[in-house]
């Protein structure tokens, strides 16, 4: 079926640049760009009445989104769709339905297992802040990290924006992707073990380093 989708159109986006005085353009646009990047199915992003109010008490402008109506895919449909069967490397920013996607993932990747066919990724990122928790109930993004653990995936990097998970089975397999995780180390003694390991302010720790460091 269709859903509703907000967006800040590039008319809008350029009208509201040429609103400002030129001196505040570069400051306006990246804040604009940012907010493009919040499209959002169903509802307004979390957000964005924080950034909306930002941009009226700075540049006196008032943002408004617009809707348009989408079509919404399971991940089988788009895989049909761009005649693909899987990828390497699956990355997902869907601004609280990380969760849905990832299940509907492995439904597609089961239903290839069935024919014969191995579309699981490699490596699998996605957005783990809370967002999914708001739309899809409080333990979504709990779920889903189990269910994905459940398929296989062990989380090797996280943050306080995202979970990092490589698969079990591919890593047996390619000493590329054995060595691609094992150049992710602690940046302060220099293991890259045990998993997983947590990225804070572009430093990167194990579980006992960063224990010592927040302690």
């Amino acid at each position: 079926g269709a859903m509703a989708v907000h967006v800040l159109t590039k008319g809008a986006y350029e009208d509201l640049l040429q609103s400002v005085p030129e001196h505040q353009q570069e400051e306006l646009e990246m804040d604009l760009t940012y907010i493009r990047n919040m499209s959002c199915v169903g509802a307004e992003h979390p957000t964005l009445s924080l950034c909306r109010q930002k941009a009226l008490n700075k540049y006196g402008v008032d943002i408004k989104l617009d809707l348009f109506a989408t079509e919404v895919w399971t991940y089988g449909r788009l895989c049909q769709e761009l005649e693909f069967c899987g990828c390497q490397v699956l990355l997902i920013d869907a601004e609280g339905h990380d969760a849905k996607i990832l299940q509907s993932l492995v439904e597609h990747c089961r239903e290839q297992d069935a024919c014969g066919q191995t579309a699981w990724p490699d490596v699998i990122v996605f957005e783990s802040a809370g967002l999914c928790n708001q739309q899809e109930g409080s333990e979504s993004e709990a779920l889903a990290l189990r269910q994905m653990e459940d398929c296989g995936y062990t989380v090797f990097l996280r943050n306080h924006m995202n979970t990092d998970m490589v698969s079990q089975r591919a890593l047996q397999r390619t000493p590329r992707l054995q060595k691609w995780v094992d150049a992710v180390y602690c940046n302060r003694c220099q293991r890259n073990r045990p998993w997983p390991l947590t990225l804070f302010c572009g430093t990167c720790y194990c579980a006992d380093c960063f224990r010592s460091w927040n302690a």
